[in-house]
């Protein structure tokens, strides 16, 4: 066992998210979990009062949102200023070039693979010249595909095959879902955790209503569709008498026939 701990602070205001990574980064050897904070505020208090070696940083929060930290960690007088990890679904130019103008040291976009993203932290604690200030595609197992393929592309002509109405919340929700479990499947386990919560960080909404917009569209969906590819895709669920696909299974199914139609096409 390592002597010298990387001291870690978790401020997210998801629960789940937060107990995630602190049940993970807290069982290694190599870290301990001395705070979690819901709020920027929070966040401040428990960073006055002791010592911490690095803080993964949600952007999105009530009471005080992640470059607010950034900003108000600018002003403070510690003898030992922490590294930041920016961990957040958002990931638009503004937002990573705000927090690293501000002394974020590191920015990771939603999802990610947990041990992938324990061995950054690791890395990016001893060595910061070893790894980029922004990463997406190393922590989403992003699938290598040729320049001629455009994903977002490849899921909007499937689901208008399907018939998915473009005009309805759930439509951007579900393209968003697709292309996550595309990028990693293995975020279909946690739904609920992974996928919900980064889409309602993405459009500023809540997991519920991302969950229930999903769930209608596919409602929608299935009360028009009888087309063959509805009945191929969907054949276990038809067998089963059920009307339709959970959202976890309608995701993944979609997912599953776009990854390997692009596998074909590489």
């Amino acid at each position: 066992m390592k002597e010298n701990k990387i001291r870690l602070l978790i401020v997210d205001d998801n629960k789940e998210i937060a107990n995630i990574l602190s049940d993970y980064l807290g069982n290694r050897d190599e870290f301990e979990v001395v705070g979690k904070a819901a709020n920027g505020i929070e966040a401040l208090k428990i960073i006055g009062s002791i010592d911490i070696d690095l803080i993964i940083l949600d952007l999105i929060m009530p009471k005080l949102d992640g470059i607010g930290v950034l900003e108000e960690l600018n002003t403070m007088n510690l003898v030992h200023r922490p590294k930041v990890v920016v961990l957040s679904a958002v990931g638009g130019d503004e937002y990573t070039k705000r927090a690293l103008s501000l002394g974020a040291n590191y920015y990771i976009i939603k999802p990610f693979d947990m041990e992938v993203f324990a061995s950054r932290m690791i890395e990016l604690f001893y060595d910061s010249n070893a790894i980029t200030a922004v990463d997406q595609t190393a922590y989403t197992k992003e699938l290598h595909k040729p320049a001629h393929i455009d994903l977002e592309i490849e899921i909007s002509e499937f689901l208008h095959k399907l018939g998915v109405p473009v005009h309805i919340k759930g439509y951007i929700y579900i393209k968003e879902a697709i292309e996550m479990a595309i990028n990693d499947m293995t975020t279909l386990s946690g739904i609920t955790k992974i996928i919900y919560p980064a889409i309602a960080e993405k459009h500023s909404t809540t997991e519920s209503r991302v969950e229930r917009s999903i769930r209608h569209a596919i409602e929608v969906l299935s009360l028009k569709n009888r087309t063959e590819l509805w009945k191929k895709l969907f054949k276990s669920t038809l067998m089963n008498n059920k009307e339709k696909p959970t959202n976890g299974e309608f995701i993944g199914v979609v997912a599953d026939t776009i990854r390997l139609k692009i596998k074909k096409e590489i």
